[in-house]
Order: C-alpha cells, then sequence, then structure tokens
C-alpha cells in the first residue's frame, strides 16, 4: 500500500489522521472510514473503498494507492469533488486527473 502526499483527508476526521493511518496499516476494523484510491481498471480515476476491505485477505492492497480517507460516503463523494477540482486546477484539462495523482 502506497499512500498519496499530501493526503486528503475528510473534515470530520482531520483531528484523528494519524491515529486513521496507523490502524488502516495494521489491519484495525473502522466501520465507517472510506479510502479513495487510484483507480486500476484503466477507466476510472478514483475508487471509493470501506476500509474494512483491507481486512479480507483476497483484497490486493498491496498494489493500493490511498489518496484520501473519509468518514462516510458522503464526505467521501465531497473529497473526491475537491480532489478533482484541485486536479483541474493544477493541469488545466480533465484529461489529466489521473497524471495529477500518479
Amino acid at each position: 500500500m502506497k499512500w498519496y502526499k499530501p493526503l486528503y483527508i475528510g473534515e470530520s476526521i482531520e483531528k484523528k489522521k494519524t491515529k486513521i493511518v496507523w490502524k488502516i496499516e495494521h489491519n484495525v476494523l473502522q466501520p465507517s472510514i472510506y479510502l479513495i484510491l487510484l483507480s486500476t481498471n484503466g477507466k476510472d480515476n478514483f475508487k471509493i473503498i470501506p476500509s474494512a476491505l483491507f481486512l479480507q485477505k483476497f483484497y490486493p492492497k498491496d498494489d493500493a494507492y490511498i489518496l484520501g480517507i473519509a468518514k462516510g460516503t458522503d464526505e467521501a463523494t465531497k473529497l473526491v469533488g475537491l480532489m478533482v477540482e484541485d486536479a483541474i486546477k493544477k493541469t488545466g484539462d480533465t484529461d489529466k486527473i489521473r497524471e495529477y495523482f500518479c
């Protein structure tokens, strides 16, 4: 697993960032925490998944590139919107969103 720097963090969990990251790295269940990953399917830019997926042995977390962490799906969706805005501001092109985070 690889972490994007600077990691995007939902407003409701900003003060708990270090603890949440530690728990993810050490396979501790966090039911309401969602991860925003760089998609690996070649079509999408992002993938939002519950952090609990990382606890399952089959999940390919070695390949995961975590861009952000949020509490709940609503906050994760808002965070993705912010990420897209940031990428467009920096690159000036919607086709370069993925490249911005690589």
